[in-house]
């Protein structure tokens, strides 16, 4: 029995690999590229942490010693005398993913 043209067409494409390999380089290309913007945002944060907690030791070093303390004018400082030693906190909001987070470093300090 012979089967008509456009039957033979029909399950030829459908039995066809052509194309997967292409469709597949596509999905993986995509979620490649989300993975790596991933990783770079996560980093982006630590490294502020990072310079948050350079911030706050350098800001009780100099409380101190007695001198005035200075901050980047993104970052709120607060200080805090107790038992002989300084606390400075600093606090950040930084945007993740577009959603706000805070981030935040102690640092102790004896006074000198």
């Amino acid at each position: 029995m012979v089967k008509p043209t456009w039957l033979e067409r029909m399950c030829f494409h459908i039995r066809s690999n052509r194309g997967m390999v292409s469709v597949e380089l596509a999905i993986g290309l995509a979620t490649l590229t989300f993975v790596f913007i991933a990783a770079l945002s996560a980093l982006s944060v630590l490294l502020t942490q990072l310079n948050l907690i350079d911030v706050a030791h350098n800001a009780a070093r100099m409380a101190a010693r007695g001198q005035a303390i200075q901050a980047p004018p993104n970052i709120e400082l607060s200080e805090r005398y107790s038992a002989g030693s300084i606390y400075v906190q600093a606090n950040r909001e930084v945007n993740f993913w577009l959603k706000p987070i805070s981030l935040t470093a102690v640092a102790k300090v004896a006074v000198e």
